[in-house]
């Protein structure tokens, strides 16, 4: 009722007030204040071999419908030693499409040549070698210089509240096959506003700071750390399940 609306309302505020808004910034902003471009309007790119600029170009039935405005996602600073993360000022119901994953797309060549694959984020393993055997070349996501604030969203890997999407969906039954060619980041549950939205980097990505932690356990314990392997080099931020969209059929 108005009663309960109005609780609501309260504990709303009460939840902004914890954060001074000296240290959140609408995502318009956060591109200049922390050194990255923001092409979110442009889109994803290539670059040609003159060092062009080359938009990617997607049908119509490449696009999922986004349900959270840009201008309602806000970088902010978490608590500790986190940096800086990403909320959105407005709720957010499970299903929602939140924000596309957008930058310069690499191709398995270029990729090679990165040496920080902290900000790629590239597609599960079995999509890729559907990728590379069709022929493509945009694999990777690589959004060190160009972006969007979805770059600033920040792990988590016991309960993120955003999944990677990645669409369209593979249908190998076409000719040529149909695979996917862009990503999104879709919430798994009800987020309400102000809430710090994470998602799961995937097995692969380096967490160095879980090797610190794991070390400074293990010392006080007196045992050595154990270390940590990779079966093959890291093709940055790739988990690979799947989750069920807002006005779309998919499981």
């Amino acid at each position: 009722g108005a009663a309960g609306g109005g609780a609501l309302a309260a504990a709303f505020a009460r939840l902004l007030a914890r954060v001074p808004p000296e240290q959140a910034l609408a995502a318009a902003d956060a591109p200049s204040a922390l050194g990255y471009e923001d092409i979110n309007s442009a889109g994803s790119f290539k670059l040609a071999a003159d060092g062009r600029r080359v938009a990617i170009a997607y049908s119509p039935g490449e696009r999922m419908q986004i349900g959270v405005p840009y201008a309602k996602l806000q970088a902010f600073c978490t608590p500790g030693s986190r940096g800086w993360g990403v909320r959105a000022s407005v709720p957010v119901a499970r299903g929602t499409v939140v924000v596309e994953v957008r930058g310069r797309m690499l191709s398995d060549a270029e990729y090679a040549e990165v040496s920080d694959t902290s900000y790629i984020v590239s597609y599960d393993d079995a999509t890729l070698a559907l990728k590379r055997a069709a022929g493509e070349n945009e694999l990777f996501f690589d959004l060190r210089e160009q972006g969007n604030v979805m770059r600033l969203i920040n792990d988590c890997m016991e309960a993120p509240n955003l999944q990677l999407v990645y669409h369209p969906q593979p249908d190998l039954s076409q000719n040529p096959p149909v695979l996917p060619r862009r990503a999104y980041l879709v919430a798994k549950h009800d987020i309400p506003p102000m809430v710090e939205l994470t998602w799961n980097y995937g097995p692969h990505y380096e967490r160095p700071w879980l090797d610190a932690q794991a070390g400074v356990s293990h010392a006080r314990e007196g045992a050595p750390p154990k270390s940590r392997r990779r079966s093959r080099p890291s093709p940055g931020k790739a988990p690979a399940a799947a989750v069920s969209v807002r006005g779309d059929s998919r499981e």
